[in-house]
């Protein structure tokens, strides 16, 4: 016995079934105006992950199989919503029924959110700029969900994520990531770029310009929010758009191909850029023992060069008393200096030669050259300071007059 919730169907122009079969995504989207309208989700799996995001079910239409088959378990979580059952013959009058895995569910809309709420906790984030096909949008929102993106934002020119084939095609992951689009007083570019700087994002075009740089630059990825522009397949993004972004970047490629699908590329971005923060994520889960490692490691390292300090100290004292000690307590200050330059010098052009070699340019090679030319003439000037004017050195270190005297036993010592 069916329950009353259960209605068979035996005709298709049944007025309940018209938003199955006859009404178009824009008559759906319009449905409860000036309220959210209406879409359509397909097979059990994305209408699990719909109802599991808060949409609310209106109706379910189902092949008669699959009220004890796998919808069964939807079909109990939508509580008393009409359940239209008819045989697959009949269904397949419905454009496409075949591919539903025989369920189909009409859901209310939800009110969208603002930029700042999408944005509030996210990192790494998706902006679709006129992308208008609904396949392309549902493999973005599958990428973007499944590679470590926060959020989408999509422009006003932008395929419907809510549409039954970019529902269908991300299978569902448009309910679990966070989406809006950007209309009204958060249109875009302007004023959503300057809202999404105000929130701490800077954007990354991606586009072939003569300043792109690679996908895996340093600079990019170190960015601790980040906002991934992609553009309308075929022409990609408004040379306004690029030329307003804060980074341009690019995919290399081999073979000659300059770029890739849209959907494509944005899984590469992705993956690219959503890595560094999951990795990130893994390490400050442990900062704890990260700190403890770093802090004991510096602390034994500091008690080490104390004890050589001491020890030092007490071999000098004596072997040439009092004048040592003082002669040594002079030199410590230039000592130190030497060692800052020296330090300064080398760890500055180790860095700009990892970031200028991750980019893979040819000036990298130059800058151990450099390193070393600037450290030898600067080890010159110290030798020629000391060498030739020590009296004044001394006396620059407030050294006394007679530790510093030809006769005395400093320079014979040092």
């Amino acid at each position: 016995m069916l329950h009353d919730h259960i209605v068979p169907i035996t005709d298709l122009s049944s007025p309940e079934l018209e938003v199955y079969s006859s009404l178009s995504e824009n008559q759906l989207f319009h449905y409860y105006e000036p309220e959210a309208g209406l879409f359509i989700a397909e097979s059990p799996i994305v209408i699990g992950r719909a109802l599991d995001a808060g949409y609310q079910p209106v109706s379910i239409l189902a092949e008669e199989r699959e009220l004890k088959g796998a919808a069964a378990e939807i079909l109990a979580r939508c509580g008393e919503v009409p359940v239209y059952v008819a045989p697959m013959e009949l269904l397949k009058q419905i454009t496409g029924f075949s591919l539903t895995r025989g369920l189909l569910c009409a859901m209310r809309r939800k009110q969208l959110p603002s930029i700042e709420q999408i944005c509030a906790k996210a990192r790494r984030i998706a902006v679709l700029e006129n992308v208008v096909n609904p396949t392309n949008v549902g493999a973005i929102f599958r990428s973007a969900a499944a590679l470590n993106m926060d959020a989408v934002l999509l422009t006003s020119g932008c395929s419907d994520p809510l549409y039954r084939r970019s529902v269908r095609v991300s299978m569902g992951t448009v309910f679990q990531i966070p989406w809006t689009v950007l209309k009204h007083d958060s249109a875009w570019p302007h004023p959503a770029m300057e809202l999404l700087r105000d929130l701490g994002f800077k954007t990354a075009a991606m586009a072939l310009t003569d300043r792109s740089v690679r996908i895996d630059d340093p600079c990019v990825q170190a960015e601790e929010k980040l906002a991934i522009v992609l553009g309308t397949e075929g022409d990609g993004l408004a040379k306004e758009t690029i030329a307003d972004c804060d980074h341009t970047i690019r995919i290399p490629m081999s073979h000659g191909v300059d770029s890739l699908n849209v959907a494509a590329a944005s899984a590469v971005a992705f993956w690219q850029l959503g890595n560094i923060i999951q990795k990130a994520g893994k390490l400050s889960m442990n900062i704890k023992r990260q700190f403890i490692r770093y802090v004991s490691q510096n602390m034994l390292g500091m008690l080490g060069m104390s004890l050589y300090i001491l020890a030092d100290t007490f071999f000098i004292a004596k072997a040439v008393g009092a004048n040592g000690i003082t002669a040594l307590n002079l030199v410590l200050p230039l000592y130190n200096l030497i060692f800052a330059v020296g330090a300064m010098i080398g760890v500055g052009s180790a860095i700009r030669f990892t970031v200028e070699r991750n980019k893979g340019m040819k000036e990298a090679e130059g800058y151990f050259f450099h390193a070393l030319s600037w450290a030898a003439v600067i080890s010159v000037l110290f030798v020629l300071a000391g060498a030739f004017f020590p009296g004044r050195s001394s006396t620059f270190l407030e050294a006394m007059h007679r530790l510093y005297r030809p006769e005395s036993c400093i320079p014979a010592y040092f």
